[in-house]
């Protein structure tokens, strides 16, 4: 079986989109002030837990967030990305 991989994010499907929206929602749901998604744009990239600390203070906060968010990518997620022009 041959078996080929990639690597979307940044690459060939642009994550702006699904990860703000994860993460409007996390905070959202812990009655937190939603920023815009472009004031999260700093959060692509590194892992979540150590973004949502530096949004939310607390590491079991940060815990709690990645909850809301592995709750909510239960529903599909393809519509959640964009690809990025040629």
């Amino acid at each position: 079986m041959n078996v080929i991989c990639f690597d979307l994010d940044g690459t060939l499907s642009d994550p702006k989109l699904g990860i703000t929206r994860s993460i409007q929602h996390a905070l959202r749901e812990l009655g937190r002030p939603v920023p815009t998604a472009d004031d999260l744009i700093w959060c692509i990239g590194p892992p979540l837990l150590g973004s949502f600390k530096k949004l939310l203070g607390s590491q079991k906060e940060a815990e709690n967030a990645l909850l809301l968010i592995e709750s909510a990518l239960q529903k599909p997620v393809s519509t959640k990305t964009n690809c990025i022009p040629a």
